[in-house]
C-alpha cells in the first residue's frame, strides 16, 4: 500500500531464444510506475533496492526486470562463449543428451501420474515423484531472449540473485552429476559477467545477492553443502573488478524465498552507492583475504574492516581448522586488530580453515558497522 513511487518506473523481459532475436525481445516494453496497484508485478528486491536509491539521491530510479526463478547460470550465457571455452565442455556435452533424458523422463513422469490415478481409484502406492526436468534443452536460451537484445541500452548497472538451482541436486535424483554445478559457480559466474559486459561495452557495476541460509545450524565442523560451494564461488567472484556481494546470512530465515527482501535491498543499494554513484561509505562485510599459517594458528586477514572487526555475541563462532589429514575440528577465534586468529586443541599444524561452511552459515563476524563477514573456505579439497 506504500508503494506509490511514480519516479520508479520498471518494465518486463520474458521470453527465451535460440540464438540472437532480430527484433525487440518479449514481454512489456512499457514502462509502468511503480503504485501500490503495479508494486506487486515487480521483483522485491528490485522495489526495495530502487526505493533506498531514490530516496537517498532524490531521481528518477528505472528497473528492467529480466528474472526468471528456477533457472541455472548456464541459461544466461551464450552459446558462442562456451563453445570458446573449455570449462564449459561438460555443459555442451550435457546438452546434445537432452532429447534422449527427456525422453525418458518423460515416460517415468507419465507413469507416475497414471499411479496417482490408480492410487486413488484403489488406495494403491503411487510411483516415487521423478523429480523436476531442465527447462532450459539448448545453451544461453535467456542470454539471447533476455539480455542480448537489450544491448547497448544506458543503464548504471545490474542487480544479480541467483544460484539456487546449482545447489539443488535433490530436484534431478537420477542425475547425481548434478551436484558437480555448485563446484562450477566459481568458474562459470565471472565468464557470465564479463561476457554480458562486453556487450555494452563497459564494465559496468554488477552487485549480486550471496544465497540466503538453507536448512538447520551444522552440528559438524563441516559438511558437503552445494549451497556453501556455490556462496564461496560467489565470495571468489570478487576478485573480477566493480563487482559487489550482499551477504545475506544474519538477514534471512533459511527459506528458498526469504521473506526479508528489504534488508536485501538496502545492502545493494549501499553497494550500489559506492560502486556506482562513488560515494565513499562501508558497503561491504569483512571478506577473506589471506591467510598465514604460524604453529599451530592461523591467522586471518580481511578487507573492508570498516571501523574494526567485532563479534555479535560472547564468542566468535562458525570457525573450523584441519591438518593435513584434512579432517576439520570447531576452533577457537579471536580479534586480534583487523586479524582473525583461529587454533584448535585437536589440531597440532593446521592447513586449512572454514568459515561458515554449510547450508546454514554460522557465524557471527562482522565490521562495526553491522554489515557480516562472508564464509569462505582457505583450501581447494
Amino acid at each position: 500500500a506504500a508503494a506509490d513511487y511514480p519516479d520508479i518506473r520498471f518494465l518486463t523481459i520474458q521470453g527465451t531464444a535460440e540464438r540472437p532475436p532480430r527484433g525487440i525481445p518479449c514481454g512489456s516494453l512499457e514502462w509502468f510506475p511503480c503504485t501500490p496497484a503495479t508494486a506487486g508485478n515487480l521483483s522485491a528486491v528490485a522495489y526495495f533496492f530502487a526505493r533506498e536509491l531514490h530516496n537517498h539521491l532524490k531521481v528518477p530510479i528505472g528497473l528492467i526486470i529480466t528474472a526468471q526463478g528456477a533457472s541455472p547460470i548456464r541459461s544466461w550465457i551464450s552459446a558462442e562463449t562456451m563453445q570458446a571455452n573449455p570449462i564449459f565442455k561438460e555443459t555442451l556435452e550435457d546438452y546434445t543428451s537432452v532429447p534422449g533424458r527427456y525422453k525418458a523422463f518423460r515416460e517415468k513422469y507419465d507413469a507416475y501420474e497414471q499411479s496417482l490415478v490408480k492410487s486413488k481409484e484403489d488406495g494403491s502406492q503411487p510411483l516415487p515423484w521423478p523429480g523436476a526436468f531442465e527447462g532450459d534443452r539448448s545453451p544461453g536460451p535467456y542470454f539471447y531472449g533476455r539480455v542480448y537484445p537489450l544491448a547497448p541500452f544506458a543503464m548504471r548497472g545490474v542487480i544479480w540473485y541467483q544460484g539456487e538451482n546449482e545447489t539443488m541436486s535433490f530436484l534431478f535424483p537420477a542425475r547425481p552429476e548434478r551436484r558437480n554445478n555448485s563446484r562450477t559457480y566459481k568458474e562459470f559466474f565471472p565468464v557470465m559477467i564479463q561476457e554480458w559486459r562486453s556487450l555494452w561495452g563497459r564494465d559496468f557495476p554488477f552487485l549480486y545477492v550471496q544465497l540466503a541460509p538453507a536448512n538447520v545450524p551444522p552440528k559438524a565442523p563441516v559438511m558437503e553443502s552445494g549451497w556453501a560451494e556455490v556462496r564461496d564461488g560467489q565470495r571468489r567472484t570478487l576478485s573480477v573488478r566493480n563487482t559487489a556481494m550482499v551477504v545475506t546470512a544474519d538477514i534471512c530465515e533459511p527459506d528458498l524465498h526469504p521473506r526479508n527482501k528489504v534488508d536485501v535491498g538496502r545492502r545493494l543499494a549501499l553497494a550500489a552507492r559506492a560502486l556506482a554513484y562513488e560515494e565513499d561509505l562501508v558497503y561491504s562485510g569483512p571478506i577473506l583475504e589471506r591467510v598465514e599459517f604460524r604453529g599451530r594458528e592461523a591467522v586471518l586477514a580481511f578487507a573492508h574492516v570498516g571501523g574494526g572487526l567485532v563479534v555479535k555475541g560472547e564468542r566468535l563462532e562458525g570457525f573450523a581448522v584441519a591438518g593435513a589429514d584434512r579432517v576439520f575440528h570447531w576452533a577457537d577465534a579471536e580479534i586480534r586488530g583487523d586479524t582473525v586468529v583461529v587454533r584448535s586443541n585437536e589440531v597440532a599444524a593446521p592447513v586449512a580453515v572454514r568459515y561458515a561452511y554449510s547450508d546454514f552459515p554460522f557465524g557471527n563476524l562482522f565490521n562495526q558497522e553491522g554489515l557480516p563477514a562472508s564464509c569462505f573456505r582457505t583450501d581447494e579439497w
